[in-house]
């Protein structure tokens, strides 16, 4: 119910309600892929690339096998100049 929520929220351009549903989702499911996904696109596309880093990082430990997730902080790594952890990343 709360992801659906997030992405009504995020179609009605309501970040902040949107990220409220996603943590949610995230709170009662702890391994729900998409929830990560969607809210670490909300940070990014309001230039919080240091929030969707440290999402992405707790979802790691918590989906350690997930490739998007993986791709995902290799992708940031790499535009904050970190290529070695990028490539650490790339490689899991």
């Amino acid at each position: 119910m709360h992801f659906n929520m997030g992405i009504c929220y995020e179609k009605l351009h309501n970040h902040k309600l949107a990220i409220a549903s996603y943590l949610k989702t995230i709170k009662f499911n702890p391994k729900y892929l998409n929830a990560y996904l969607n809210l670490e696109k909300i940070y990014l596309n309001n230039g919080d690339i240091e929030e969707a880093l440290r999402l992405l990082l707790k979802a790691n430990k918590r989906l350690p096998n997930e490739e998007s997730i993986n791709l995902n902080i290799s992708n940031i790594y790499k535009n904050l100049g970190k290529i070695d952890l990028s490539i650490v990343y790339c490689k899991k």
